[in-house]
């Protein structure tokens, strides 16, 4: 050990005398700061490594996000062209890796019943550290023309029977050019049915229908039934037609609130139904059995029955109305005429309104080869 410093402090009273100072040794105290300074640097060094290794695990995380909403809607985009039939409606997709929204603008019109639109698909994912990761992809599609065949305002495989001379049972096309972009088509009969005693009877003065012809009845109701070249039974079972609404289940769709350009399908699979004022819309009504227009029930699009119609009050149907069409296979059974009763109702083809309800389950939207793309 080092000598200590002394200090003589000279004079009287406290504090005088010697005093002893230790001696500062320099070499102790560099080695205490290299150490202080080594252990920053570790910290430093520590610090930084966490950072690099967290940062790479960030940048792991949000490409893993980005592949799955990218994935995510991909197939959200493929799934809509796999099931929808509309152009303009937007409809959103949940899966266990993300949510996504398809979406549809009209690119062009180009006539006759086909229309080319840019269908947009877009996903998000969110990491299990935080964010949100967002992709979109896009293709065109064109809405093929799909044209119902429809040979008379109204079919009646059974027969129909109409009570008094007012209305109309017309076959001449009440499309105008503007309704659709295919404009009028050729008129077709006002009933098509089987020949007497099972065809069209009237009581009244002369007979009501009117088109080209009035009355089509041969050879028979069966005949201008299969003449359709309708799978009835694969309707029926929604294997030809996937129907947007199943009643009894759903409840009937309020048309003051959805898509204007929507024509749903809504499959009625009760013995017996009844329609009237309150279910006033468009598109197709499928009935597997029979069905029951009351009061001042209004559609427009395509009504197709299984079994027997029966009209009472004021309606009016603009499109084709067929019944009786469970004499068709695989059912094949007997079915009662229909009855038009009392009451100024209207049957009359409207072969725009009939495409366009028939766009919804027939034709639909395919993708044009080369038009896919991501981005914005």
């Amino acid at each position: 050990m080092r000598d200590r410093d002394v200090e003589t402090v000279t004079g009287s009273g406290p504090g005088t005398g010697a005093r002893w100072y230790p001696e500062i040794d320099p070499g102790n105290g560099f080695a205490l700061a290299a150490v202080l300074l080594i252990l920053v640097a570790m910290t430093a060094l520590a610090t930084g490594g966490f950072l690099v290794a967290h940062g790479d695990y960030r940048v792991s995380q949000y490409h893993t996000a980005g592949s799955r909403a990218f994935q995510t809607a991909d197939a959200a985009l493929q799934d809509h062209l796999g099931s929808q039939r509309r152009g303009h409606i937007t409809v959103g997709y949940n899966y266990s890796s993300g949510s996504a929204t398809v979406a549809g603008d009209t690119l062009l019109d180009i006539g006759d019943g086909n229309v080319l639109f840019t269908m947009t698909s877009s996903a998000t994912h969110q990491p299990p550290g935080g964010g949100t990761a967002t992709r979109t992809v896009r293709v065109v599609t064109m809405l093929s023309d799909a044209m119902f065949r429809a040979n008379a305002a109204f079919t009646a495989g059974s027969g129909l029977h109409k009570n008094g001379n007012s209305g109309s049972l017309d076959g001449h096309d009440q499309a105008t050019s503007g309704d659709c972009s295919a404009g009028p088509q050729p008129d077709v009969a006002g009933v098509a049915t089987g020949p007497s005693p099972n065809g069209y009877t009237q009581n009244g003065a002369s007979p009501v229908p009117s088109g080209s012809p009035a009355i089509d009845s041969l050879p028979s109701g069966l005949a201008k039934l299969q003449a359709l070249n309708l799978d009835w039974g694969g309707i029926v079972n929604g294997t030809v037609i996937q129907p947007d609404f199943t009643i009894p289940g759903d409840s009937w769709p309020d048309f003051s609130t959805i898509d204007p350009d929507w024509w749903p399908v809504i499959h009625i699979t009760s013995n017996s139904f009844a329609l009237s004022a309150g279910f006033t819309g468009r598109g197709t009504i499928i009935a597997d059995q029979n069905l029951d227009l009351n009061g001042s029930f209004e559609w427009k699009g395509i009504i197709l029955v299984g079994g027997v119609l029966t009209s009472n009050g004021k309606q009016t149907v603009e499109g084709t109305t067929i019944t009786a069409l469970n004499m068709l296979p695989p059912f094949n059974q007997a079915v009662m005429e229909s009855s038009v009763g009392n009451g100024n109702k209207a049957f009359n083809y409207q072969s725009c309104w009939v495409r366009y309800a028939a766009q919804q389950f027939v034709g639909g939207l395919v993708p044009m080869p080369g038009s896919w793309s991501e981005g914005m």
